[in-house]
């Protein structure tokens, strides 16, 4: 496991797009909108364009650098606790070795029959897709079981591997500055925790499952909305937890980021 490292600076300005009053219709879809970050800001929509930005200071949001000190001290003790009881369970190593050596052999058939994949008529004697996708199928299935083995290891290790996950995702969250990148994180935490192994799916279910109930009376008050309308948030939060956890265990040699992609609000998926 590596050290999280926070890339950018963090600013208390928001940028908010205005619009005349006699503007075009897609210059009034913008009115009005908040960006925390430059470059989110998207160019103007014709030669033409009178929209101009307001740049407000908020001297009241909270001087998060301290909060980031924090959380990255967790995160360096979990790091010093993971290191501590690494070496505490060894009994099913030689399983998982085995398991290694079985892929490598698996790999080195599929690298051998590839080039041949897709060359031929399916009534060729020589066609060999069938058996390709058989080995590539069975190939998933050995790295999901080489994450299984691995995670019941060390299941002390896999808690606070997936607790690592989660609390360094929600920093970057926090970075970001844009709330409404928090399904992209949270099922991406989700998704590198699954990979972890049964356990680590177990562990990231559970976790998700008391946020999410702790924001669904939370939200009432913070946000001003209705318990029906926080509830169905929640909801759409926990769908998107469970496509994270499942695409974790189904591509666990995939990487989290790439896998949850489709889950950036539109305005963050060019970058």
């Amino acid at each position: 496991m590596t050290e999280t490292v926070l890339k950018g600076g963090i600013s208390n300005t928001v940028y908010i797009w205005r619009t005349e009053e006699k503007a075009c219709e897609r210059c009034q879809s913008l009115n009005g909108q908040e960006y925390y970050n430059i470059e989110d800001i998207p160019d103007r929509p014709h030669p033409n364009c009178k929209c101009y930005l307001e740049t407000k200071t908020d001297d009241e949001l909270c001087d998060c650098y301290d909060l980031y000190e924090r959380l990255e001290e967790i995160i360096m003790n979990f790091n010093i606790l993971e290191s501590a009881v690494g070496a505490e369970i060894t009994s099913i190593e030689k399983l998982a070795y085995q398991a290694d050596a079985s892929l490598s052999e698996l790999d080195e058939k599929l690298n051998e029959i590839s080039s041949e994949y897709g060359m031929h008529l399916p009534e060729c004697e020589y066609n060999i897709d069938a058996d390709f996708e058989q080995m590539y199928a069975q190939k998933f299935e050995l790295l999901t079981l080489i994450n299984d083995i691995t995670g019941l290891l060390s299941p002390l290790q896999t808690i606070l591997g997936t607790i690592y996950n989660f609390v360094s995702n929600y920093i970057y969250l926090l970075a970001e500055r844009d709330g409404t990148m928090d399904k992209f994180y949270h099922s991406k935490a989700n998704c590198e925790a699954a990979k972890r192994g049964i356990l680590g799916t177990a562990v990231a279910t559970g976790l998700s499952d008391l946020k999410e109930l702790y924001d669904s009376f939370t939200y009432v008050h913070t946000h001003k909305v209705s318990k029906e309308e926080a509830l169905a948030d929640s909801q759409r939060d926990q769908v998107a937890n469970n496509e994270g956890r499942t695409r974790g265990r189904m591509y666990p040699d995939c990487d989290c980021a790439a896998l949850m992609w489709g889950l950036r609000p539109k305005h963050r998926k060019e970058r």
